[in-house]
This record gives C-alpha cells, sequence and structure tokens, in this order.
C-alpha cells in the first residue's frame, strides 16, 4: 500500500486536565499507530497510561524507539471530534503523527494531491409532512418471535410425522411384516398365545 501524507491543524484536548491546543499535525497512511512527541507530554503535563507490552518502533529519522507509555486525547478535524489512544515517542517534526489506526477510526475522504480532507455526513434530515408515521420496530422482539414460530411449526410436523408413523405401524398385520416363508408361525406371535403357559414336560 503506498504511504500518503497530509498537513492539517486540528484541536486536540485532553482528557486528564482538558487542556486545548492547535498545531500542525501529519496525517500519514504508512504509519500503523497515531503518535504524540515526548516534548508535548512534558509542556502540557499530559498523564500517561503504561502499555501493556511495550512496543517496537522506528522513528522518524529511522531510528528504533521502545514505545512504553500512551495518552488519550480529544482530536477535532474539521468539526469531528474522536477520542482516541495515542503512544508516546520520539518525533522531529511534527509534534503529532495520526496514523492508519485514526484513518480507520474516522474514515474520511483525503484529496490527498489538493491537501484536502472531508468527512461523509452521518446527519440524515427528513421533515415529517402531516399524515406521515414513524415505524418503530423492536427488532430484538420480533427476532424471538419468528424463533418461536419456527420452533413451534417444527414441533407440530414431528409430532404429525409421529402420529402418522404410530398409526400406520397399529394397521400392519404379521402378514404385512413378515415374509410368506414365516407366516405359519404366526399363532405363536398372536396376543393370545402370550397369554397361556407352555405344557408341561413329565
Amino acid at each position: 500500500m503506498p504511504k500518503w501524507s497530509l498537513h492539517i491543524i486540528p484541536q486536540v484536548t485532553t482528557t486528564d486536565n482538558q487542556q486545548i491546543f492547535t498545531m500542525p499535525i501529519l496525517i500519514n497512511s504508512g504509519c500503523t499507530n497515531s503518535v504524540i512527541d515526548q516534548s508535548l507530554i512534558d509542556k502540557y503535563c499530559i498523564t500517561s497510561t503504561p502499555l501493556p507490552v511495550p512496543l517496537d518502533t522506528a522513528g522518524a529519522d529511522g531510528q528504533s524507539q521502545k514505545v512504553m507509555c500512551y495518552v488519550t486525547l480529544h482530536i477535532n478535524v474539521k468539526g469531528k471530534e474522536h477520542l482516541m489512544d495515542v503512544i508516546i515517542a520520539l518525533l522531529l517534526l511534527p509534534c503529532i503523527l495520526l496514523g492508519h489506526d485514526w484513518l480507520i477510526l474516522t474514515n474520511p475522504s483525503i484529496d490527498w494531491r489538493a491537501n484536502k480532507i472531508t468527512f461523509p455526513t452521518d446527519d440524515l434530515e427528513y421533515h415529517l409532512k402531516e399524515g406521515d408515521k414513524i415505524l418503530a420496530v423492536d427488532l430484538e422482539t420480533q427476532i424471538i418471535e419468528m424463533m418461536q414460530l419456527e420452533l413451534n411449526t417444527f414441533a407440530t410436523k414431528s409430532q404429525q410425522i409421529a402420529e402418522y408413523s404410530e398409526k400406520a405401524k397399529s394397521k400392519l398385520t404379521f402378514r404385512d411384516i413378515f415374509p410368506p416363508v414365516y407366516h405359519k408361525f404366526e399363532p405363536i406371535f398372536t396376543k393370545e398365545s402370550f397369554n397361556k403357559l407352555p405344557p408341561k414336560h413329565s
């Protein structure tokens, strides 16, 4: 994937002491994580949080760095504000870099050549007219009712099959079930024969 970069000037708000500052920020699609320079953490006394597992990253100068902490910031770009975690590292310039994680979170439309960024609107306006109705559907209830209907239908069909099978069995005679060669033994398997004890042999 090609790496593209764009310079913007957003508004950044800290979550711990609500400090607000603006400065040039670089959007870089080739950077996996968004990064803030350690100097800003020191300047604004921003509270950081240790990472569960340290990260090995490469700085702007190509040198390897071990990232230990991150901060949570409100980042407002063109009126679109998002809360996100930003790792702390040593940068050259700019002091904040928005990476691929920010692009995935915000999903902006960017004209890289014209250096312009816009966000798709998610505010749909609709003015109700007289006589218009709003249909509200409880999806969870609907799904449960549909599942219950399916179960009831399945149970009814299963019951019908079982009843039909039982009726079919009751109509079959000994001669229907066994081949002709066994028909002469039918008296042995009749109900009357089970009520009689076999003859005694002296």
